[in-house]
């Protein structure tokens, strides 16, 4: 069964020196982090904050092209994590043909945001990921749930390229 995600934002781990997709569970206290390269995480956050580009940027150009030739995005399915990799698949339509592409999670979700459709974890997702469950936290553990739940550009900073 699948799953609902929202997109909490991209923050900056230090430890590794990568930036963190932050997903949670619509309607529950789990989150999934997921790491991604610098450029897709500029993608998602100019696109949560609303930030212009002077020109399409990748992310813009196939969520146009993907308009341009009548094809429908149903949905963006993180599907597996596979050997510390996750996976995702972008589910088009056209003319009730479904079309399922293969896609990194970081590149499905930047579409996604263009698209503005819903993300979902799948079911060999929430089998094998390890969320971050919050739901009865000791003192250390709702002091992340706070933090998480306030999570804005505004409290961590603007994640800067």
């Amino acid at each position: 069964m699948e799953v609902i995600l929202v997109v909490k934002g991209v923050v900056f781990d230090i430890n590794s020196s990568s930036p963190m997709l932050l997903l949670k569970i619509s309607n529950e206290e789990r989150y999934l982090p997921i790491w991604i390269g610098l450029f897709e995480a500029q993608a998602i956050v100019s696109k949560l904050d609303n930030i212009p580009t002077p020109r399409p940027m990748t992310h813009d150009l196939l969520n146009n092209l993907i308009k341009g030739v009548g094809l429908t995005i149903e949905k963006i399915v993180i599907s597996d994590l596979i050997e510390n990799t996750y996976y995702a698949e972008i589910h088009l339509t056209k003319d009730n043909q479904k079309f399922v592409i293969d896609s990194r999670p970081s590149d499905a979700v930047a579409l996604a945001l263009r698209y503005e459709c819903n993300i979902f974890a799948g079911e060999n997702l929430m089998k094998k990921a390890k969320f971050i469950d919050i739901s009865s936290p000791p003192d250390e553990k709702e002091l992340l749930r706070r933090w998480l739940d306030e999570l804005d550009v505004e409290i961590l900073g603007k994640y800067e390229m």
